[in-house]
């Protein structure tokens, strides 16, 4: 499994603090090439898929993106209502990381609602975007775009 160094770095980090409170996360995928990525999309039976990204568009090919979830519900809906998602959901900011796909928010990000799916930005802006609730999308909007 590969990430850019500082993800795979915090996330080690999220997965130590997880274990503290017997929490067990399990990695399933990173980083994703772009031929990897075509194969997933040539391989996709549903061509209106909201759960994956064209080739050159997804977000694991910056080896930023995560998916995460529990061996019990894998990468399912299922995984929403565990006691893991909800601590990784509250704690996952304090290293860097958000929600990248939260559920209301379809129609702002363009995909359907990830639970599993985590993004690292960094502290100061996962904090920013966890405590008002807002999606990169919106980050880049009120945060970003707006300044000039």
């Amino acid at each position: 499994m590969k990430l850019e160094k500082i993800a795979f770095n915090k996330y080690k980090e999220m997965e130590i603090f997880l274990k503290q409170k017997n929490i067990d996360i399990l990695l399933f995928s990173g980083y994703r090439t772009y031929q990897k990525q075509v194969l997933l999309w040539n391989n996709n039976n549903n061509p209106h898929n909201l759960y994956l990204a064209k080739p050159g568009f997804s977000e694991h090919q910056t080896g930023l993106a995560l998916d995460i979830a529990t061996k019990e519900t894998g990468l399912t809906i299922h995984f929403a209502n565990t006691k893991t998602f909800k601590i990784l959901k509250e704690n996952a900011h304090k290293f860097g990381f958000i929600l990248r796909y939260p559920q209301g928010k379809e129609d702002i990000t363009g995909y359907a609602y990830e639970p599993w799916h985590f993004r690292y930005v960094g502290e100061e802006i996962a904090e920013t975007i966890y405590k008002n609730n807002l999606t990169l999308e919106e980050y880049f909007y009120y945060y970003l775009l707006l300044d000039y």
